[in-house]
This record gives structure tokens, sequence and C-alpha cells, in this order.
């Protein structure tokens, strides 16, 4: 039957919203039990201690602490399983672990999957922290396990910040590239991973460098400099976008040291550069008067 590979609550959330769930239900379904013919792992059979011999009970429990305690364990959700099977088991009073040397440990094989070079979930639904492999956790309640929870978030939420703030880097630091100004609309649009909207709709410039900036303004042409300047306009209309000033309002510091960047640069190009010392200019008043904007928001 469906309902014993796929839990009634998936089933739901497909029915109302269609291929959303689609890559979900189809992962469900090839780690199934009832289809797969592979041997479960020793923490499935833990898993399943109320029903199982006190003999094979032992030996599964030594097997997976043993696995457990050397901090051999690789998928973040089998982590969560063990933890909460060992919880379960400690509340029960079946087993003499310490609760406190249970959470010690996860967070020390938490630090070991998300300190792997790139490593990051992105996630989007509740369900990733209720359960897994057709299998809820145990004691998924207790502050312990949520203490658990809410370590494994923080270290992976910084990695998805990290990864974030890698991809902006790449996007404005080679910004003196013609096409790379032309397509900085499209690469915005991009799903920022830990904000689950789009970078354009998030503080884009909180954590870039003015310094590092300006060297990419010196290099571009004027007329990728107009493209930037015409950016920065429609991006903070705060007249037509009200709402983007409390989004963008940790970009202010940036935006200060990006201006007195610009004034000191003003003051090394050569006065027969009439050009480039007008569009610098121009994107100067630009800055300002985005500045100005945010301090009259602030005052509202």
């Amino acid at each position: 039957h469906s309902y014993n590979i796929i839990p009634i609550k998936y089933i739901y959330l497909y029915i109302e919203s269609g291929i959303e769930f689609t890559e979900k239900i189809s992962d469900l379904i090839n780690k199934s039990e009832v289809i797969s013919n592979q041997k479960p792992d020793d923490w499935e059979v833990l898993w399943k201690w109320r029903n199982i011999n006190d003999d094979l009970f032992i030996e599964k429990l030594n097997l997976v602490w043993d696995k457990f305690e050397k901090n051999e364990i690789d998928d973040i959700q089998v982590l969560f399983h063990i933890s909460g099977i060992f919880l379960n088991l400690k509340e029960e009073n079946i087993i003499n672990k310490e609760v406190q040397n249970i959470v010690v440990i996860s967070k020390t094989i938490i630090d070991k999957i998300t300190g792997i070079p790139d490593y990051m979930i992105n996630i989007e639904s509740s369900f990733f922290y209720e359960s897994s492999y057709q299998k809820e956790y145990q004691s998924k309640e207790t502050n312990e396990f949520k203490e658990i929870i809410e370590y494994f978030i923080k270290k992976n939420n910084k990695n998805l910040q990290r990864y974030a703030n890698k991809y902006l880097d790449e996007v404005f630091y080679n910004l003196d590239k013609e096409e790379d100004v032309f397509s900085l609309y499209s690469k915005l649009e991009e799903t920022h991973p830990l904000e689950h909207s789009t970078f354009e709709m998030t503080a884009i410039f909180e954590y870039l460098n003015p310094d590092k900036f300006i060297k990419v303004i010196k290099k571009m042409t004027n007329e990728s400099i107009n493209k930037f300047k015409y950016f920065l306009e429609k991006r903070y209309d705060f007249n037509r976008y009200p709402h983007r000033n409390d989004v963008y309002i940790n970009e202010q510091q940036f935006l200060k040291g990006f201006l007195e960047n610009l004034n000191n640069y003003l003051e090394l190009i050569d006065k027969d550069e009439k050009i480039k010392m007008f569009t610098i200019n121009n994107l100067k008043g630009q800055v300002e008067k985005i500045i100005r904007d945010f301090e009259k928001e602030s005052k509202l």
C-alpha cells in the first residue's frame, strides 16, 4: 500500500502542490523498505528496538554506539535518527548513556559533516527535521534533540551564507567585463540559498568590500559605470518599492565606504579625462542620494 511507502502528509502535499514534491516522493520510494532489497543498516534495526529480541538489540546497540562514538556517521539525517534513538532509549531507562554525552557527540559529528568543503543543504521543507528514510525521528520533541537540530541549522546556515557571499563576489568583482554588467539583473534573479528569495531581494552589498570594489570600478568603461549607476537608481527607488528599505538597510556601511572611495578616486583622475570624471561624479551623486534616502526613511 502507498501509505506504507509514502507518509500521508506527503501524499496530501503532492495533491496540493503537484510537481514540487515529485522529487521528494521519488526519493522516498527509492529508499523504501517495501521496494528495496538491501539489508537494513544497523541503526534501522535499532530504530525498531521495541519489536526486537534482547540479543539482537544488544548487538545492534553496541554496533551503532561504537560507530556513533567514533564519529563514523556521514549522513546528517542518519545522525538525527541515531541521536533520537539514543535519547529515547535513555528516556526509557534502557541504556545508561549520559544525555549530555549524546548531545556532545552529535555536535562533534555535525562539525565533521558541515566542515566538508562546499557542504550545504538547501532545506525547503520543515519535514527535513521531522523524518527521513520513511521513519520519524525519535525524541524529536525533547529539548536535547531540538538542541542538536538547532546546532546543525546554525552550522548549515553559515555554509549557505558563505556560498551566497562567494556567488556575489563572483558577480560584482567581475563587473569590469561588459557582459557581466549586462547580465547583472539575471544573475541576481537566482535564488538566495538561505533567504529563499532572489538575491535581488536581499542585502547583496552587506558583505562586499568597498575597497576591493572600487578597484573594479576603476577598470570599468564609462558605459558600464553608467549601467551600474542605472542599476543602483532602480534598486533603491524607495518611492516605488517602500518595503525595500528594511531589506537593504544593512548595506549602508558598504555604501558609505564606497562613497568615500569614489571621492578618493575623483582626486586621482587626470583632468583631461573629463568624461571619466563626469561619469564618476554621476555615480557618486547616485550613491549620495541613496544614503540620504536611507537616512530619511530611518526618521519616519
